[in-house]
């Protein structure tokens, strides 16, 4: 899927972004309260040609995201707009408005299906929606370029084990994308999963239950994912390998 401010994971998501575990009967745990991310600065990758860039965050009371601005690749800001059933998210790049997301809740907090809108034609839009097991663990996501000629819905399903997503197919990848986690540290803000969640919906909830340390793809191969943490026990900064190319390097600043 297509984040709202920037793309992380894209080498291996497969532009799908799992829901998380809503507020239910049995609601998921919370990160600590003060691990709120104020700055992620994404670090320069000559192998792929990323260039650097800094996403400024800030926050609602609630520990939603209010704003993000990429101050450099895209200069882009994108705000969001919160209400019982529906979160929307307006980006724009200076005057213009170029993409708008529109999350539909439903009363348990889920998200149930997401429509992404660009105004300026540049792009197809986008059209998602999502299906959950009893633990509120997204089971099926319907990804829909609907004005795109030819284009037909496509499923993921998704296998989760330990509270955590294992694995991922879809109608037009059927090789099995599977997911690994280290099961003796949970996860915290800084994990990949948790900081791609939140920088799509706004809301600060954690993804899977342990930290995400890679993914291994028939056809893409074997990402390793490593974390650098302070003494508060917060990532600081993560690492995407591919072999032994970086794919993908960045570090985080929290709110005081």
């Amino acid at each position: 899927m297509k984040q709202i401010v920037f793309q992380i994971l894209a080498i291996f998501l497969l532009f799908v972004t799992p829901g998380c575990k809503p507020d239910s009967n049995t609601p998921s745990p919370t990160p600590d309260p003060d691990e709120l991310i104020a700055r992620i600065i994404h670090l320069p990758n000559s192998t792929t040609g990323r260039p650097a860039d800094t996403s400024a965050i800030t926050y609602n009371s609630d520990s939603s995201i209010q704003q993000v601005t990429n101050a450099i690749s895209s200069n882009s800001v994108t705000v969001f707009y919160y209400s019982t059933s529906l979160i929307k998210a307006i980006s724009s790049t200076g005057s213009a408005v170029v993409r708008v997301d529109s999350i539909v809740l439903n009363q348990k907090g889920e998200r149930i299906a997401a429509y992404i809108l660009h105004p300026g034609g540049a792009q197809y839009d986008f059209t998602q929606y999502f299906t959950y097991n009893a633990s509120g663990e997204v089971i099926k996501q319907i990804n829909w370029y609907p004005n795109m000629p030819g284009s037909i819905p496509d499923t993921v399903s998704f296998v989760w084990q330990n509270g955590d997503l294992f694995s991922q197919t879809s109608t037009t990848n059927t090789q099995v994308l599977t997911y690994s986690f280290d099961l003796a540290r949970p996860c915290r803000t800084g994990d990949i999963l948790f900081v791609n969640y939140q920088m799509s919906i706004g809301l600060k909830r954690k993804p899977n239950a342990h930290l995400c340390t890679g993914t291994n793809h028939p056809v893409n191969g074997t990402t390793t994912i490593n974390y650098s943490s302070d003494s508060k026990g917060r990532i600081t900064g993560y690492t995407i390998l591919q072999g032994q190319n970086v794919v993908e390097a960045g570090t985080y600043d929290y709110v005081p």
